[in-house]
Parts: structure tokens; C-alpha cells; sequence
């Protein structure tokens, strides 16, 4: 009888079997992103927009796989980076960064294909699979088609919550398909996000009528921190792709070691893999959209 591993690696790779599964692809940052203060976000922040042509601060994307033959390869992202520079260098918005809803796009098969190829070949990648039955497969293609057709990809920004017609960030956006497929709950989820109270000092306008330029934020005159819950803040929650990469990283080596039922660990090239048997969790049946 075949183990469980072997069984679960032939349902992914095996043309004949043609599985359907749920790709999360998650690219660290060029350096990993200092959350630890305002100051090192910024400064952190800025090193790696100098160092690395696109995704300074990591990036996310999602592959779908069906038994009936559809696949496509999405992800999230801002539509222009003269964006980003108008609100820091002109409109002096400061860690309004962090709310702002971009002008966004979904990316396509082949630029995401392009960049993983890459990725696959440097390790630069962590990669979480799971295979998910035949109806769950096709309400995973039927919420990427209505978001789509709805438009809401042209929305971008980390605090844009999916399901709320918002659009997205990259990786909040890759967490909706997670959601939309009923898998919610799983081990990885506190080890994904992040929750951070910014002091309104450091946000400019519309939400307050601060002006705050990014040298004072790489530079500051004296030492910066996060809010505490009780001083005047803004609440962003987050998925950082950082710590999606490290989960998989450490989650990786945990089950080469301890093996899991239902969950194997496999390499694309020198990037690591985690692929975990999700085929008989219910498909859920509540609407794609919460408002």
C-alpha cells in the first residue's frame, strides 16, 4: 500500500490524476521588513524599494489548479509606483502608506509564471499547497472570475479587506482564496499575521492634517515607537509575507522530521514546498462577499 506521502505527491504531479488544488506562492522581502518601529519600517522599507526592482516588501500570489482543466495564476499589486512617490515625497502622507487604497491590478499567468521560474531556481520562495476537492476547486474559479468581473482588482492597499468589496493587498488577497475554499482555522494562521497600532503623529492627511516627510521617518529626531491601545492610533492588521515564507520554511523542516498524516514536504527546484491533504473539508456555501 502506498504511504501517504507518496499517494499525496502522485495527486499533484500525475497529469492522469489531474488534482485540483491551491497553490499560495510567498516571496520574502530583498532583506527581511523591521516591524519593531516606525523609524525601522521606514528605513528597512526604503533599502529594499533601492535594492530590488519590484515587491520591496514581499509579495504573494495564487495558483488554481481543476479536474476540469482550468488553472490560473493571480496576484495582487499596485497598477504604478509614481503612486506610492506622490504620497510620500509631494503629499507628505507619511505611514498613511499603510490605508491608502492604491489604483491596483491582478497580475497575469504569464508575468507571475516568469517570476516564479525565478524564484524556484534561487529558493527565494516559500510554497503552500493544498488539495481541495472538485467543488471547492470550482467555487475557488467562480469567486476569481466574479472579482474579476466585479472590478475589484483595481483596488489596492494593505489594509483592503477582500471579501468587503475593498479589493486587496497581495497577500490579503491570497488569504481570501483560503477563506473562500473554507480552510480557515488552520495552524498557520497566527503565525501569518500582523497587528500594528501607528501613532496619528505619523500619519498624514486625509486622516489627520499632519505633514509627515519620509526623512523624518528614516531620520527621526528622537526615538520612535508604536502605539500603545490607549494613545490616538490607527489599527492595521495585516498578512506579512515574511513570515508566511519563514512559517514555510519552519513548518517544512518541522514535518521532514516529525511527519504528519495527511501532510508531505516536497521541493520545486530549490524552493520549498508544504502540501497538505485538504480534499475532504467541506466546501462552504455561504456568499463570496460579507457587506
Amino acid at each position: 500500500m502506498l504511504s501517504s506521502k507518496i499517494l499525496l505527491l502522485l495527486l499533484l504531479v500525475t497529469s492522469s490524476a489531474r488534482a485540483n488544488y491551491l497553490s499560495l506562492h510567498f516571496y520574502p522581502a530583498p532583506t527581511a521588513v523591521n516591524w519593531s518601529s516606525p523609524s525601522s519600517l521606514a528605513r528597512s522599507t526604503v533599502f529594499n524599494s533601492i535594492v530590488a526592482i519590484s515587491h520591496s516588501i514581499g509579495h504573494a500570489t495564487v495558483e488554481v489548479s481543476c479536474d476540469n482543466g482550468e488553472h490560473f495564476l493571480s496576484g495582487a499589486t499596485s497598477a504604478d509606483d509614481k503612486e506610492q512617490n506622490t504620497l510620500l515625497f509631494k503629499d507628505k502622507i507619511g505611514l498613511g502608506i499603510l490605508f491608502h487604497d492604491f489604483h491596483g491590478r491582478l497580475q497575469s499567468d504569464r508575468e507571475i509564471t516568469s517570476e516564479l521560474t525565478e524564484r524556484y531556481k534561487t529558493g527565494h520562495l516559500g510554497v503552500v499547497t493544498y488539495l481541495i476537492s472538485t467543488s471547492t476547486c470550482q467555487r475557488l474559479s467562480n469567486y476569481y472570475h466574479e472579482y474579476v468581473k466585479l472590478g475589484y482588482g483595481q483596488h489596492y492597499g494593505l489594509s483592503n479587506r477582500p471579501r468587503y468589496r475593498e479589493g486587496a493587498g497581495c497577500t490579503a488577497f491570497a488569504k481570501s482564496f483560503l477563506d473562500i475554499a473554507g480552510l480557515n482555522g488552520g495552524f498557520e494562521e497566527s503565525a501569518w499575521a500582523r497587528t500594528i497600532n501607528v501613532p496619528l503623529i505619523y500619519i498624514g492627511r486625509p486622516w489627520t492634517e499632519n505633514s509627515v516627510s519620509l526623512s523624518s521617518l528614516v531620520f527621526p529626531k528622537s526615538r520612535t515607537h508604536w502605539s500603545s491601545d490607549a494613545d490616538p492610533h490607527m489599527t492595521v492588521m495585516f498578512w506579512d509575507p515574511d513570515r508566511m515564507y519563514k512559517w514555510v520554511r519552519s513548518t517544512w523542516s518541522y514535518l521532514k522530521k516529525h511527519p504528519q498524516p495527511g501532510s508531505t514536504t516536497a521541493l520545486r527546484e530549490e524552493a520549498r514546498e508544504i502540501i497538505l491533504d485538504r480534499v475532504n473539508t467541506p466546501t462552504p456555501t455561504e456568499t463570496f462577499w460579507l457587506d
